[in-house]
């Protein structure tokens, strides 16, 4: 790691489904979200459910006004002379 700090260790799959879900769409997840999460067996489960956050509308509603600010920000004001 650079600056010589030590890394966090691996989140539990609860604390990285609250984590996630209040990063990507900005709410935690529902009881029956966790039940469902904790008891899939799924080695992959936690990149498929960062692919499903990012493919809801809620990600898209919570990103989309962050990157047009963006995208404005970057556009020239006036035309190059």
């Amino acid at each position: 790691m650079a600056g010589g700090g030590k890394t966090s260790p691996i989140a539990e799959d609860g604390e990285f489904l609250r984590r996630v879900m209040l990063d990507l769409v900005g709410y935690p997840p529902s009881l029956a979200q966790v039940k469902a999460f904790m008891a899939d067996a799924n080695p992959d489960k936690r990149s498929e459910k960062i692919d499903q956050l990012i493919d809801s509308e809620d990600w898209a509603d919570r990103t989309a006004p962050a990157l047009l600010r963006r995208l404005v920000r970057g556009l020239p004001t006036r035309s190059p002379s």
